[in-house]
């Protein structure tokens, strides 16, 4: 799928913003959006109601009963009013001096706002109007300030006005543009400004084609200046192999001799070098399926958990372990198995839902690394779509340092154990609804989460 493009351009009223941007558009393939329409539509609103454009609560409670939209018939926009199709009458006078007041309210802005950068978040286009480069686009690819003299603009909105039979003189118009230009720079929300990475476009003494043109070259010359420049060649001495996965048997279940006899030590190895606190063990059923739920804070944390279970836990360990000889010798013996991270590695799901479905215990990190700040993250929904396939209940567990590094001797450790969260607690049905699985994940971290914090109140100095 091709990136999607988006080209803001601001400037004052009369600058051609709508003609050049809806040119330059045609000729991308982008989409024309012209903002400025959406809010001459509540100014012909406003007008049609007697609603004094100027009167934030008035025009507040306005808005209520008002519903913009945008729709694009062949290439072209049309601004539809409460489904009315009101192009053509929001580009008189009249209406451009309402949509000016009322495009300073607060209000009216925030009730555009979405709708803006919904439509572009979904597709390529170029959107004009006063603001879009510093609050309604402020991350768009180009950004273009295009302006003119006011007496060139005065004089190209005289000839528009002249062109459709409209009786006005080139002073009213005149006069017209410099008090918008005045109330557009000078209202309190959103003030037309030039954003500071905006490119300056100015159209004095061009005509139609050569701004078109020049626009055009802009866009074109930024999007180039921004486009990923060809990746250089890897040196021949930083090319690797391609990856394999490690040699593990994942037909095989059985329970090592050595974790049986290896636990008793490791605990006592725990006491020793550190200050540990163990709560709530007997929050562990004595049987059936089951998950336990830690956070992520030090390479201990399998050793700290594994150690005060009464049952035998199997746990899912980072694949990196097992490529030593000695460490796989070791954590293959302490029951745990690998996993590759972030590749959806089928033979470890499906090993650890055998573990499962032979009411086993399985051991789970779901953040799947450590926490840089030694506290509950956020964690991967792999956890949740176990317990989907499995139906098996959750014990959640707080591991806390204090928010430090967990070092022999200094730290104090404190691994509680919470209530069981039963798998019809979870909300989940098929295991296929990502909505499920996240709310699912969000539930299981957050008990962690709470029980970290209740630790931290009670043992922080």
């Amino acid at each position: 799928m091709s990136k999607i493009i988006n080209i803001a351009i601001d400037g004052p009223s009369g600058a051609g913003k709508s003609t050049i941007a809806r040119a330059v558009a045609k000729q991308a393939g982008y989409i024309y959006i012209d903002t400025g329409a959406l809010y001459r539509a509540i100014g012909l609103y406003s007008l049609r109601g007697q609603v004094d454009a100027q009167d934030q609560e008035a025009v507040g409670k306005m808005l209520s009963d008002i519903r913009v939209e945008l729709a694009f018939r062949e290439g072209e926009q049309r601004v539809l009013l409460n489904g009315e199709d009101v192009s053509g009458l929001i580009r008189t006078p009249e209406v451009s001096m309402a949509a000016s007041a009322v495009s300073a309210l607060p209000a009216v802005r925030a009730f555009l706002l979405d709708l803006q950068r919904d439509i572009a978040s979904k597709n390529s286009c170029i959107m004009d109007g006063r603001d879009i480069a510093t609050v309604v686009l402020p991350n768009a690819d180009v950004k273009i300030f295009l302006t003119a003299s006011p007496e060139e603009r005065a004089r190209r909105r005289f000839a528009e006005l002249e062109a459709r039979g409209e009786q006005v003189t080139f002073e009213e118009v005149l006069a017209d543009q410099k008090q918008r230009d005045y109330n557009d720079s000078h209202r309190a929300a959103a003030p037309l400004k030039q954003a500071e990475d905006a490119v300056l476009v100015d159209t004095t003494g061009k005509d139609f084609e050569e701004s078109v043109a020049l626009v055009a070259s802009v866009i074109r010359g930024r999007l180039e200046q921004a486009a990923p420049a060809e990746p250089a060649p890897r040196p021949e001495k930083k090319e690797r192999a391609p990856h394999t996965k490690v040699k593990y048997n994942f037909k095989k279940f059985t329970t090592h001799a050595f974790y049986i006899i290896a636990m008793p030590f490791t605990w006592l190895t725990c006491k020793l070098l550190y200050r540990i606190t163990y709560i709530g063990r007997q929050n562990v059923p004595k049987k059936g399926k089951l998950i336990i739920a830690a956070n992520h804070i030090s390479g201990w944390d399998p050793v700290f958990v594994g150690s005060a279970m009464v049952r035998v836990i199997h746990a899912m360990a980072k694949e990196e372990l097992f490529r030593n000889w000695f460490v796989k010798a070791v954590v293959t013996g302490l029951n745990a198995f690998p996993v590759s991270r972030g590749s959806g590695d089928r033979r470890a799901f499906e090993y650890a839902l055998g573990l499962l479905e032979r009411e086993k215990v399985l051991g789970i990190f779901p953040e799947g690394t450590r926490s840089k700040d030694y506290r509950p993250g956020k964690a991967k929904s792999g956890i949740a779509l176990i317990a989907a396939a499995t139906g098996a209940d959750i014990v959640p567990v707080a591991i806390w340092s204090g928010g430090k590094p967990v070092r022999a001797f200094r730290t104090h450790v404190v691994v509680e154990f919470g209530k069981v969260i039963r798998n019809e607690e979870l909300g989940l049905t098929d295991g296929k609804k990502a909505s499920e699985l996240r709310s699912a994940t969000r539930k299981i971290m957050g008990r962690i989460e709470e029980m970290w914090e209740k630790i931290d109140e009670n043992y922080a100095r």
